[in-house]
């Protein structure tokens, strides 16, 4: 059995400030897995996001910026 029901997968680029607005937007559940793709010039680290606002459990998976939005939503 899976330990996820969904899984939400959020390809991201340099737009931090952002992401509070789109983590509201999410239930809060035992059962959603969220995973967040940073494809930035420069890594976001998990403080910067942290120091936005964002308290709920994620995971933080980089991808390559030259591999672009695509290559972040298939990592």
């Amino acid at each position: 059995m899976f330990k996820y029901d969904i899984s939400v997968i959020i390809p991201h680029r340099d737009s931090v400030s952002l992401l509070p607005r789109l983590f509201a937007t999410i239930p809060e559940s035992p059962r959603i897995e969220i995973i967040l793709i940073d494809n930035s010039l420069e890594k976001t680290t998990m403080q910067q996001i942290r120091n936005v606002g964002i308290s709920r459990d994620f995971s933080l998976l980089y991808s390559a910026p030259e591999r672009g939005a695509g290559g972040a939503r298939n990592v």
